[in-house]
């Protein structure tokens, strides 16, 4: 595996492998990476002749700095993961690189208000913070396909969204949700939980299958106020938000069950966020 930290040095490879008649797949990370990654980069390797993986935690995405400051690090650890995944190229930009002081300008998103739902409501400029660091990824980098984990169902939508608004010609490969033995969706922010709350958070998968299975049956609202309950009697869950949202455009929905429908939530489990969601029909 190649690891690359220079932008001019990325390009030229990529501009070589580009000459050799081979195609690149990218996976974006903000690393302390998980076997969910990893298997990114196995679609990668599947659908790519180059997989490119990059490492950056984004600062643009962050709402409040000591989230950003408790991020975990893991360089080391997770260049030795993703040589095992047969990964292509680990790209570790810096912050300047990204966002070159005096040179960057802030693009103009228009987000059709998907970015002020659910997680936007919540943390208000995330997806701004997101589609900038994206945008920039795909002006560095000439690849094909963009492989995303579908446990982030808002971001993957949001990145769509980048690239028809700027014309990139990349397509955007959803990747199913990797769990934990106990239902638990993998996420990077796992590794901070505390061991009531980990021993807790299975309930967040449980509680959405349990929604899936009485979609049919039950009113939207009851649903909701029932899983709400589910989850928040576990003295170290509360829920934050639990909605119903139409799956291609997350429009809310209220009692009208329309093809297709996500469950989205996010979950407080001691302090840590998790999110998650499942297509419910």
């Amino acid at each position: 595996m190649l690891i690359f930290r220079e932008i001019a040095d990325l390009r030229a490879h990529i501009a070589e492998q580009r000459l050799a008649g081979k195609t690149i797949g990218f996976v974006p990370t903000m690393g302390a990476l998980h076997e969910g990654h990893l298997d990114l980069i196995h679609s990668s390797n599947g659908a790519s002749d180059v997989t490119v993986c990059s490492i950056f935690v984004n600062p643009a995405q962050f709402n409040e700095q000591s989230d950003f400051d408790s991020y975990p690090i893991r360089l080391e650890e997770d260049a030795e993961k993703l040589e095992s995944a047969h990964c292509d190229v680990l790209y570790i930009p810096a912050v300047n690189d990204i966002y070159p002081e005096g040179e960057y300008e802030k693009p103009d998103f228009d987000f059709g208000g998907l970015d002020r739902r659910m997680e936007g409501e919540f943390r208000p400029g995330h997806f701004v913070g997101v589609g900038e660091v994206i945008k920039r990824f795909l002006e560095i980098l000439d690849c094909d396909k963009i492989f995303l984990g579908e446990k982030d169902f808002q971001q993957v939508l949001i990145i769509k969204s980048v690239i028809d608004q700027f014309g990139f010609d990349v397509e955007v490969v959803p990747v199913p949700t990797k769990r934990e033995k106990d239902g638990l969706a993998m996420s990077s922010r796992n590794l901070l939980l505390k061991p009531e709350a980990r021993k807790s958070a299975n309930k967040i998968y449980e509680t959405l299958r349990w929604i899936k299975n009485n979609f049919e049956a039950e009113n939207m609202d009851k649903i909701l106020e029932e899983a709400s309950r589910r989850i928040n009697e576990s003295p170290a869950l509360e829920v934050e938000y639990l909605s119903f949202a139409n799956a291609q455009t997350l429009d809310f929905l209220k009692n009208e069950k329309e093809e297709p429908v996500v469950v989205c939530t996010a979950v407080w489990a001691e302090g840590v966020r998790l999110i998650d969601n499942i297509v419910v029909k």
